[in-house]
């Protein structure tokens, strides 16, 4: 099954994604950070990457902008309850495939990872 890394601050946030995306049958390995989210990459081949953008020492957009740099093809999926365009503009500026609303709704959350990851097949 697909790997998911999830990249979320809050707790509370991870374990109800990372709990929805196991009953759907994916694996997932979980970053706090922007920091963390990218050692994660280094030891994983993950087919979808699902990013909150504020978070303490690496936020949002520098992991995208890392991602970019390093010529990453995986899929980020950015979630955030910042619905200000200008936000929603810079992550697809930085190559972010959507941005969906937070807390996300699971069914669509599961659809839109699903076609992602078909995308890249």
């Amino acid at each position: 099954m697909a790997l998911i890394l999830v990249v979320d601050d809050s707790m509370f946030a991870r374990l109800q994604i990372t709990a929805k995306l196991k009953e759907d049958g994916f694996d997932v390995i979980e970053g706090k950070n922007g920091q963390e989210g990218l050692e994660k990459l280094q030891d994983s081949q993950v087919d979808c990457i699902l990013s909150d953008l504020l978070m303490p020492v690496m936020d949002g957009f520098e992991f995208l902008e890392r991602l970019k740099q390093d010529g990453n093809s995986i899929p980020v999926l950015v979630m955030s309850s910042d619905i200000q365009q200008s936000s929603r503009d810079k992550v697809m500026a930085l190559g972010a495939a959507e941005l969906i609303n937070k807390p996300p709704n699971y069914m669509e959350l599961i659809e839109k990872i699903n076609t992602l990851i078909n995308k890249k097949d």
